[in-house]
């Protein structure tokens, strides 16, 4: 085994390949968050990242941090932008208490501190954009990214739950397989399986291990010769027992066998059975259950001493049919496996969809590809460091593709960072033995020294379990226990003023008894388990449980399990005892609950609520839980019916008109169901179950047609419920402070105060003949193969047994405190002593097969002289049911208002303030509710009744016609009008405005006049392409203090318009001015307004002279709109363009009266044009800005 280094977080080097084995509670992401600092900052001499020669510091989008779940990536995330947040401050200050960062402030020159202050300021800020992924979210993104080096489709649907394709898939292997049988096969087909569903079930977790291979017999003919083969057998020993029936009996009744094992009265009827079992006819392995009584091994093992066996050649061919393998099963699964895996991955490449398997599988046939050293070069430079959080959870391919991309190469680096004592995922496609590969691969090791979780006490007695044992993880090469240094607390766990001993074993031995069955086991403890909670949390109460000098609480108490069956076993008697629980890793979706049925029934009581069959039956449910008396008054009483039929008709017409969910929610108001729920037992479960499928079935209605198919699809999930679409699984039904019940594997990476292990001697042995050998994953299904089937299932419960131990070590490395488990020797079948075979057992037995009675002396010298561990008898006797202390009702109540409110903050525009230019001060009005495109300055036209002439003159008037007059130049390209879509959008704007479509050659006219019309210096509006121009441009300008006062002072002294216009008249302006300017352009390096105006001032062009134009300015207060719209434009160009100059980069202002407009008249008709002076945009810059004195 390599040698392994001490990880000192800032001497480590920040490149090469290197392993870390980060222990439990030894501060694995805190180590994660400091190498990422150093990174940034380009820290450590001669071991930073360097490129070439040169220390290189990096960016967050060039550190790869990859982990397994969004959960983990989520909160990598946070802590590292803590952490930056914290270095950034204390380069900021100068000083850190803080371990790590104090360090990187004593290695960096003072002069240094404001650019490593501002370089993780950036990173900071860029947080969002960091490069920390999910395996799967990673290889999505380089796919993607370098679609043509990894072949990937441009156009694919992402996936998230393949279940429905699997069931398509399987359904139709069990149509082309299973229909072609003959009869017999049929019926065992059927025996192992009722449906599709039940098949499926069984082989899921095969289909997304590809890498697994069976040992089987997977031919059509294989199978059906193996039928044929023991159907064969079978009737053979039929007819030889027929054939030899009289001689058979005459030997079992001789007298010479026990009379106990063999009394007579059963003799016989065995006999019969055997004889009508042998005159039946053979279809299947339909053996009597009698027959082993009959093999001769059996016979020889219950003869009388000193008397003869019966013996008969009958009597060994039933000895060798007992020891043939009797079931087709695995055969049938591994067809089904190949039949399923290539037919799902048919219709998804025929369909362009992609899961979450694809995006692995993709990535890595990509780098073993033609394009594979470019790909890989290409992810390197982008991601020159990568580090892999949770390294002991992954699989073959997985590792392949972070090994090809980053193995043996210079200029980058990657750290595979886990724990392999805590690798428990296998039934996810975790893979220790990938992990020992890569140990083998990597010369570098470090590893995490000090546990910052636990107290000492704790840290000493995980220690002593697995320093005490012989290989505690079985793979010694590869996964050793290194025995780790505490932090401690500050303050310990007083129980009655004494601190226990951290880990408390608690050992029951039944009287007279060697052993204890696996249901004694489990009742012992689960009893034990809530007694001594309810005891810990009374004393607490008394002040004789106190954790860190406050007293224990439910909170703080955890209850490990490994099934949801153990789970329950220990609520029930938690629940005896009034101690609140909740479990923590419900994986049962909500459609397979009893209240996902009664829920059914009550829906269909809504949607028929005038069938009464159907209205019983949803009354009659657990969730409304009308005792008998009521159901009995609907029977007698008409009216108290009539009433009930009413009411679920208001429930039906609230689900027609406002959903399901609201028509739950009356329900459950009016017959008070919430509160009755909350009244009884696991009523908060229940609850919460209701107003889940409520929520689920009113997101589906937003897809469906109608009611009906609500119901339909509502049934369909009942009958198909689905545990792996996260949107089903059951919702935690409270987070009050609880004791929490949860499995081992949710628990990894979490700490609990106290914790209770009560089955940790229960044992699940391997079931599958899976194992790992040589870089491969086999599953032996070949049941002719006696001897190889044999070995494979032990090398499987070996591996079984490896993970039940890293699951153990888990488990005892989440108490912070103190421990308590639950031991015994429990019986596995009928053998004896098999605690070797179990984790602790393996610890506590040096993994050596021990006599029943020595398992105790066995626990004895685990505890021999360690004051952290202690072994006392469970608490068994009664105690009395736990009393919470009701807190007082908490009455919430708003806080008074006492500051005073600003009236004068408001989002104002031209339209508000010009709109007071009459007097009308106090007139409402709200500007942010203001759109772009509303002419509201001709709001006020008229038409007049006269013969339309169908010109642009005659043109209807008003807002609606100007809005659309901007809208058709909003739409269009200056500089490539395409005519027939420009013919489109007018015919639109016509017809939706309800307008005469015989205007179209005059709007078509006008754009063209408009466009080509020359301004200044021969330019026209034609010119510009769309890179030159920005329509509808909105702005929020920010007023100080703005005074009307003022502001017309201003205006008046600078504008000659404003001079001839009336007083404006506003109150006192803080807030933000909006606007929208119809175009801003920019020609020959000047930015130019432009508002379009379709004003009538009159039926000929003559009418639309400069003067006419100044006169319709000043009526309108246009010029105040200018002025705001020059300095919004000023103020944006001022804070984008280096070195601005008003007088060189504004252009101006351009008003073009739209109807007055042609080519041939220029700029003589229908043109405003001005620029403000550059005194007068500062000074009004400054007026609003409050700086400006009056």
């Amino acid at each position: 085994m390599a040698d392994v280094n001490i990880l000192n977080a800032m001497t480590f080097p920040l490149y090469g390949e290197r392993l870390i084995e980060a222990s439990a509670g030894t501060g694995k992401t805190f180590t994660i968050a400091s190498l990422y600092l150093r990174l940034l900052l380009g820290h450590g001499g001669d071991n930073a990242y360097n490129k070439e020669g040169q220390i290189e510091a990096l960016n967050v989008d060039q550190i790869l941090v990859v982990t397994f779940t969004e959960a983990a990536t989520a909160e990598l995330r946070d802590r590292i932008r803590a952490r930056i947040h914290q270095a950034r401050i204390a380069f900021s200050i100068g000083y850190s208490d803080d371990p790590v960062i104090s360090l990187l402030l004593a290695d960096t020159q003072d002069q240094d501190y404001a650019r490593c202050a501002k370089s993780l300021l950036a990173a900071e800020r860029q947080m969002d954009e960091a490069a920390i992924y999910t395996i799967h979210g990673f290889c999505q993104r380089m796919l993607k990214q370098n679609a043509f080096e990894s072949g990937a489709l441009f156009e694919s649907e992402f996936i998230t739950d393949e279940s429905q394709l699997k069931f398509n898939a399987i359904a139709d292997f069990w149509r082309s397989h299973f229909y072609r049988y003959k009869d017999g096969m049929i019926d065992m087909v059927h025996s192992f399986w009722s449906s599709p569903q039940a098949l499926l079930r069984d082989i899921s977790g095969y289909l997304s291990n590809t890498d697994i291979e069976f040992i089987a017999k997977t031919g059509s003919d294989d199978i059906e010769q193996s039928y044929d083969k023991l159907i064969l057998s079978i009737q053979q020993v039929k007819d030889a027992w027929f054939t030899n029936a009289s001689d058979l009996c005459e030997l079992i009744q001789a007298g010479n066998l026990n009379g106990n094992s063999y009394r007579v009265a059963s003799v016989a009827k065995w006999l019969n059975e055997m004889l009508s079992w042998s005159q039946s006819e053979t279809k299947q392995n339909d053996l009597p259950d009698s027959i082993v009584k009959f093999a001769q091994h059996a016979l020889t093992a219950k003869t009388k001493k000193g008397k003869q066996p019966p013996e008969h050649q009958v009597f060994s061919d039933i000895d060798t049919l007992l020891t043939q393998p009797l079931s087709l099963k695995d055969c049938f699964i591994v067809k089904a496996v190949e039949y399923v895996r290539a037919r799902v991955m048919k219709t998804k490449n025929q369909s362009q969809l992609l899961s979450f398997d694809d995006l692995l599988s993709g990535l890595s046939e990509a780098l073993v590809g033609d394009q594979a050293a470019s790909l890989a070069e290409c992810i390197r430079s982008q991601y020159p460091i990568a580090m892999i959080d949770e390294f002991q959870d992954t699989d073959q391919q997985q590792y392949d593709i972070f090994n090809t991309i980053y193995g043996k190469q210079d200029g980058a680096g990657l750290f595979m960072i886990g724990d392999p004592k805590q690798a428990i995922y296998s039934f996810r496609g975790a893979d220790i033995f990938t992990y020992m590969q890569a140990r083998e691969n990597v010369d570098d090791h470090y590893t995490l020294a000090k546990n910052w979780r636990s107290s000492t006490a704790m840290v000493s007695a995980v220690n002593r379990v697995f320093g005490h044992a012989n290989k505690p993880f079985i793979y010694e090469d590869s996964i050793s226990f290194q025995p780790v240094e505490s932090q401690g607390k500050s303050k310990p766990l007083l129980l009655n003023g004494v601190e226990p001993a951290a880990l408390q074993l608690w050992l029951h031995e039944e009287e007279g008894q060697k052993n204890m069955t696996k249901g004694l086991y489990q009742q012992v403890y689960a009893k034990a388990t809530a007694n001594q909670i309810a005891t810990l949390l009374t004393d607490a109460q008394q002040g004789n449980a106190i954790l860190s000098g406050r007293a224990v609480k439910a909170g703080d108490i955890a209850v490990l399990v490994r099934t949801g069956a153990e789970a329950k076993l220990v609520r029930d008697q938690l629940d005896a005892l009034s101690v609140p629980s909740v479990y923590m890793s419900n994986r049962e979706s909500v459609f397979a609950t009893r209240e996902a049925r009664e829920l059914y029934h009550i829906f269909a009581a809504i949607l028929n609520p005038e069938d009464e069959g159907l209205l019983r039956a949803a009354l009659a449910t657990a969730i409304f839980e009308k005792p008998a008396i009521e159901l009995d008054q609907l029977s007698n009483d008409e009216k108290v019916w009539e009433q009930t039929v009413a009411e679920f008709k208001q429930y039906q017409n609230t689900l027609q008109w406002q959903g399901f969910l609201p028509a739950l929610r009356l329900l459950l108001n009016q017959q008070n169901i919430a509160a009755i729920m909350l009244s009884g037992q696991g009523g908060d479960r229940r609850l919460t179950d209701v107003l889940h499928l409520g929520e689920l079935l009113q997101e589906a209605s937003l897809e469906l047609d109608g009611e009906y198919s609500l119901f339909r699809w509502f049934g369909e999930k009942i009958e198909n419920p689905n545990s792996d679409a996260q949107e089903q699984l059951v919702r935690l039904e409270s987070e009050a402070d609880l004791v929490q019940v949860v499995t081992i594997h949710k628990s990894k990476g979490l700490e609990y105060n106290l914790v209770f292990l009560p089955f940790i001697c229960a044992t699940r042995q391997a079931s599958t003949p899976l194992y790992h050998q040589d870089g491969h994953t086999y599953v032996h299904l070949d049941l002719d193969d006696e001897e190889a089937l044999e070995t494979a299932k032990e090398q499987a419960d070996q591996e079984r047994l490896a993970e039940d131990l890293r699951l153990l070590y888990v488990a005892l490395t989440r108490g912070v405190y103190a421990t308590w488990l639950g031991l015994g020797a429990v019986k596995m079948g009928n053998s004896h002593n098999k605690m070797h075979l179990n984790a602790m057992g393996y610890l506590l037995q040096q993994g050596e097969e021990c006599k029943d009675t020595e398992f105790k002396a066995c626990i004895e010298k685990l505890a021999e002289q360690q004051t952290c561990v202690d072994v006392v008898s469970p608490p068994l006797a009664a105690v009395d049911v736990y009393q919470p202390i009701v807190a007082p009702p908490v009455v919430y109540q708003a806080k008074t208002m006492t500051n005073p409110i600003s009236k004068n903050w408001w989002v104002t525009s031209y339209s508000a303030l010009s709109r007071h230019s009459h007097g009308n001060r106090h007139a409402s009005y709200d500007a942010s509710l203001e759109l772009p495109g509303f002419d509201a300055e001709v709001d006020t036209e008229k038409e007049d009744e006269q013969e339309i002439s169908w010109d642009i003159f005659s043109f209807p008037r008003g807002a609606a016609a100007g809005t659309l007059l901007h809208s058709v130049f909003e739409h269009i390209d200056f500089a490539n009008v395409d005519e027939d879509i420009l013919t489109e959008q007018i015919l639109q704007l016509l017809e939706r405005e309800g307008y005469d479509l015989a205007w179209l050659p005059v709007l078509l006219e006008l754009v063209n006049q408009v466009l080509d019309c020359p301004l200044q210096d021969g330019f026209s509006l034609r010119q510009l392409t769309p890179t030159q121009k920005k329509v509808e441009m909105e702005f929020f300008m920010p007023i100080s203090s703005l005074n009307c006062d003022d502001l017309n002072t201003l205006i008046k002294q600078h504008d000659g318009l404003s001079q001839q216009a009336g007083e404006l008249d506003f109150q006192q302006v803080s807030g933000m001015l909006k606007g929208f300017i119809d175009l801003v352009f920019v020609y020959e390096g000047r930015y130019y307004v432009l508002d379009y105006k379709s004003n009538h001032l009159g039926d000929s062009q003559v009418d639309y002279t400069f003067g006419a134009i100044n006169q319709v300015m000043i009526e309108h207060r246009y010029e105040l709109q200018y002025q705001l719209y020059t300095l919004a434009l000023h103020r944006f160009l001022r804070s984008r363009i280096p070195d601005y100059n008003y007088e060189q980069h504004f252009g101006g202002v351009y008003y073009l009266f739209l109807r007055g407009m042609q080519v041939e008249t220029g700029d003589q008709y229908g043109v405003f044009f001005t620029k403000p002076s550059h005194d007068f945009v500062m000074q009004l810059d400054d007026l609003f800005l409050g700086e400006l004195a009056s």
